[in-house]
């Protein structure tokens, strides 16, 4: 049995959004096919990149596009509580109780795009993470519940204090966001220009669109021409309940066989992969059958898992394991190499770590990164003479752990 006429339409206006949001912003579409897999899902969505990437402009601008309270708010090590979550209510604490108005604030909006938010600091965390997975806001003494769909999170670099690693795995899905390829910078140039047009008119009160709901920073990156007449149909929030609802309805029983093998492939390589994370990757693997128009999921709608990564190097990785079978079943062939400065990145801060280990433990898995950077520069393309120099650096490192492996574990003995 097929999806529903209603879901059908739905999925159609869902994809009409996509497609507005894919004319607008250049080089963004596996951006916005993972945004579109998170709204369904109800599940979170990390976009980890340098400033200037469109990050926050494309969330804000696919705010338009949905029928739905939003709030966007800029993390910083100094933001306080009530930045987000509102400020104290005066008369009920003249009356003795603790409660905060939450009136247009994070807990009372269906879409969150917190930018840097691993900027999160100790005073915010707890409610956060409650707000995130249990979708609940504990007001002074009341449980409220929130009616938050996804949160959309921005962040320059992953997290590197221990404490936000629960923040961090409250995302199921992650996403590197870079600056446009040479090859396309004459249609970045046009786009953006549009889109600064668009935002000068506005300023100047000449155009008339309506501006994003919620609270933004003020950013002309932000401005966006007027949206297709499909997309201006728009989805509500229940359009989306509904799909999320759907999901159940989704067979996925054709893929299971092939999903149990890629778990274990997975974890194999090193790679963490909760039972959580794999039980809530099954509603990526349906949603993407349900964005096909099918209710029946298929290895091709395996793709997703690529990019349920714990550090960047682990992308090639996951390639290696999904996209043969995405390919095999038809899927379109996915592989997207990272910028070379990023392997760069990546290896000396393998190299520096290297003098703090001391585990078996922790010895494997300091070589299995290395295998997944060695990996990532034997398939990619490119600047063949970089990556030869990349892999024999990689190589001088491995040699390297393995010699020092050799001398720690001699003196423990």
């Amino acid at each position: 049995m097929g999806l529903s006429p209603e879901s059908r339409d739905r999925v159609a206006r869902l994809q009409a959004i996509g497609a507005e949001l894919k004319s607008t912003y250049v080089d963004k579409d596996l951006v916005v096919d993972l945004m579109a897999l998170a709204l369904i899902t109800r599940e979170h969505l990390l976009l980890l990149g340098p400033p200037g990437t469109a990050k926050s402009a494309l969330i804000k601008r696919m705010s338009t596009l949905l029928d739905a309270r939003y709030y966007e708010y800029l993390l910083t090590r100094f933001s306080e509580p009530s930045e987000l979550f509102g400020p104290v209510d005066l008369a009920a604490l003249q009356d003795g109780r603790y409660s905060v108005k939450t009136a247009g604030m994070a807990p009372e909006a269906e879409i969150v795009f917190l930018d840097e938010i691993f900027k999160a600091n100790s005073a915010i965390l707890n409610a956060l993470l409650s707000l995130i997975n249990e979708r609940v806001f504990y007001n002074g003494n009341v449980r409220q519940e929130v009616p938050l769909v996804s949160v959309m999170g921005a962040s320059n670099d992953l997290p590197t204090d221990t404490s936000l690693g629960a923040l961090f795995d409250r995302f199921l899905l992650r996403v590197q966001t870079e600056s446009v390829p040479d090859e396309k910078v004459e249609d970045l140039l046009e786009s953006g220009w549009s889109l600064e047009v668009e935002g000068i008119r506005r300023a100047s009160g000449t155009d008339a669109s309506p501006a994003p709901k919620g609270r933004s920073k003020a950013s002309a990156r932000s401005a966006a021409p007027a949206a297709s007449p499909s997309a201006r149909r728009g989805l509500s929030v229940a359009d989306l309940l509904g799909l999320h609802g759907e999901l159940g309805h989704i067979d996925l029983r054709p893929v299971l066989r092939e999903y149990h093998q890629v778990i274990r492939e997975v974890r194999a390589e090193g790679i963490p992969f909760s039972d959580r994370r794999s039980i809530k990757s099954l509603k990526l693997i349906a949603a993407s059958a349900m964005l096909r128009g099918d209710a029946s999921a298929r290895a091709r709608d395996l793709w997703p898992l690529v990019h349920t990564w714990s550090r960047p190097e682990q992308l090639g990785r996951l390639q290696e394991i999904v996209l043969p079978r995405v390919e095999a079943d038809g899927g379109a062939a996915l592989t997207v190499d990272r910028p070379l400065d990023e392997v760069v990145t990546d290896l000396g801060l393998l190299e520096a770590e290297a003098g703090a280990l001391r585990g078996e433990a922790s010895f494997l898995a300091h070589l299995r990164s290395l295998g997944n950077l060695r990996r990532e520069l034997l398939g990619g393309q490119g600047d063949r003479a970089r990556r030869d120099e990349l892999l024999a650096r990689c190589d001088r490192m491995v040699e390297a752990t393995l010699a020092r492996m050799g001398t720690v574990t001699a003196q423990a003995v």
